[in-house]
């Protein structure tokens, strides 16, 4: 078991990290609104006012294509999750999110100190075009 992080003793021993991705390391959610409002409006459903889209935040794919059935005019084609994934990750492959702010750092030094996870929902894909943002790839941590 080791016995700091960073170098201090003013954390308490750890044996693992593990790290949530979306929100906790990049701020995904923010590219997720652009997407989904630049879709909506290209499908002519985005109203003058907008919508509030962050009660998506934190919605698997399947659960946000279905809720955006009530934006869309009638006789529309409603978007699938594959749709709206495929659309998301080609986003973050021209430029990806921002980090959270102490993110990068934080993940660094505990890679150097003890075994480091990555747990989210998103699928490996998503990972695999995220981890270059930190100068990462999935062989320097363990991707759950």
């Amino acid at each position: 078991m080791n016995d700091q992080i960073d170098g201090s003793s003013s954390y308490p021993a750890y044996e693992a990290l593990l790290f949530d991705m979306d929100g906790t390391l990049f701020d995904t959610e923010a590219r997720c609104d652009v997407m989904l409002q630049e879709l909506l409006e290209g499908w002519g459903a985005w109203p003058e006012g907008g919508h509030d889209l962050s009660h998506h935040h934190g919605s698997t794919w399947p659960t946000i294509a279905e809720d955006l059935l009530e934006y869309l005019p009638e006789g529309a084609t409603p978007p699938t999750a594959e749709f709206l994934l495929a659309t998301f990750e080609s986003s973050l492959a021209v430029v990806p999110p921002p980090a959270v702010a102490g993110a990068r750092a934080t993940l660094e030094a505990a890679i150097e100190s003890v075994p480091t996870a990555i747990v989210t929902s998103s699928n490996l894909t998503t990972v695999q075009l995220l981890l270059p943002a930190f100068g990462l790839s999935e062989q320097d941590l363990l991707c759950i």
